[in-house]
């Protein structure tokens, strides 16, 4: 619902990760459907202390010495409420200048829409196996463990009037360890451990279109969290 992807979505699971890869999905019945898939890894060379995301790779330009696996399956019990947990596995080591970066992560999802209500929860978990990290340079710094989690719940105000506008005043709390372990000797950013608290109001005039306005109050355990204030305009076609 927010002007922004939840910085979650964003750092710790890596938004617009695309791979080339083969796979099979499908349904299992009684609301059960799965993906499967088998592809190019990580490129752990370029893994930050502030996450895995600069290590995804695009497409015709991967290099796949190494390969993972992704998977999700999902729980659809009743329209409009989903239940999942999807996964990703693999060496992360794309050249012979790296040891072996064991990556994995994990994540659990849902979703429910009912009568104007709408809600959204994730938590995720990622690990590097601190045993592959270099004792020296940046991926040193690389979190161990990283994890993070949020919840966002909105209300459509004109649900039920009959009108194909809608209004959905939401909040969301969301929070980011980027740093949760490390390797022994190494200092954590505490401005890697945020908490973001956001509430704003979305405006569709029709389905495919909508305006965004929100307020993020983002927290860190450095103390130099901000404040920010974002407008956007949203369509498909």
């Amino acid at each position: 619902l927010g002007a922004n992807r939840p910085l979650v979505e964003r750092d710790l699971i890596p938004t617009t990760w695309r791979e080339n890869g083969v796979g099979v999905h499908g349904e299992l019945g009684r609301g059960l459907s799965y993906r499967l898939y088998l592809m190019a890894g990580l490129d752990g060379s370029k893994f930050t202390k502030g996450g895995i995301k600069d290590g995804r790779q695009h497409g015709a330009k991967s290099v796949a010495e190494s390969l993972s696996l992704a998977g999700r399956l999902d729980w659809n019990p009743l329209p409009g409420t989903i239940l999942g947990v999807s996964f990703f596995s693999g060496n992360s080591q794309q050249g012979d200048n790296l040891p072996d970066l064991q990556t994995r992560l994990l994540d659990f999802h849902g979703e429910v829409r009912w009568q104007g209500w709408q809600a959204r929860a994730l938590v995720v978990r990622t690990t590097v196996d601190g045993g592959g990290l270099p004792a020296t340079g940046s991926l040193r710094e690389v979190g161990t463990t990283q994890k993070g989690n949020y919840l966002e719940v909105g209300y459509d105000v004109l649900s039920g009037s009959g009108s194909r506008q809608a209004l959905i005043p939401f909040v969301r709390q969301e929070r980011v360890e980027r740093q949760a372990e490390v390797n022994a000797g190494v200092i954590k950013d505490q401005a890697l451990s945020e908490r973001i608290l956001t509430a704003g109001l979305v405006y569709k005039p029709i389905p495919q279109v909508a305006v965004k306005a929100d307020f993020n109050r983002i927290k860190n355990d450095a103390r130099t969290g901000r404040n920010q204030f974002s407008l956007a305009l949203g369509y498909y076609f």
